[in-house]
């Protein structure tokens, strides 16, 4: 192994060629967690800045074939809220019913059911309603997200005043009072 140049292409192949290959299916991860960072950021702002939301969702669209299966999911979910809050509720329920049959993880379908919730009040579709509301009440247990478990006992209690059910209206907005205050003694107290 006296020869230098054969040597260099040894230590290249040997050394070098593995930490390349890791730096870049390294920064390929890099990319596709920072979907998810713009997902999430664009869903923060969805209803407060519908304008810039819908800027970000464009973007992130134009990388749709870059993005993972959930990353997808979220997007589909996203460009339902997009279409329910530009008044397009039919088309927005379809997507969000699409979900409901897709591999999209349970959190991604509990909201969409929650939504669809929400759509049909806003329709006045009480018996359709009614039948995905039952379901995410009996799924809201199994969510670990505190804040979704929130948000599906809020919809419930919008969805019965609307329906001229205010007793039971009231009955979850008191659930959901006390939700938030045993949310709020875990946060304070230390573990």
């Amino acid at each position: 192994m006296s020869n230098p140049k054969k040597m260099m292409r040894l230590t290249v192949n040997r050394y070098f060629k593995p930490i390349i290959l890791l730096l870049s299916l390294a920064s390929v991860s890099t990319l596709a967690s920072d979907f998810m960072l713009q997902l999430k950021a664009a869903d923060e702002i969805r209803s407060s800045d519908p304008r810039t939301f819908s800027v970000k969702l464009n973007e992130i669209r134009k990388h749709s074939l870059e993005l993972s299966e959930q990353e997808t999911y979220y997007l589909q979910y996203l460009s339902g809220y997009e279409l329910a809050f530009k008044g397009d509720i039919d088309a927005a329920i379809s997507i969000y019913k699409d979900l409901l049959q897709s591999n999209a993880d349970q959190e991604q379908k509990f909201r969409a059911k929650i939504s669809i919730v929400n759509e049909f009040a806003i329709l006045k579709n009480w018996i359709e309603g009614l039948q995905y509301l039952d379901d995410a009440l009996k799924q809201k247990e199994s969510i670990k997200n505190e804040q979704l478990q929130s948000l599906s006992i809020m919809i419930a209690a919008i969805f019965y005043n609307a329906l001229g059910q205010y007793q039971l209206g009231y009955n979850y907005s008191e659930q959901l009072k006390k939700l938030q205050r045993l949310n709020a003694k875990h946060v304070s107290q230390p573990n």
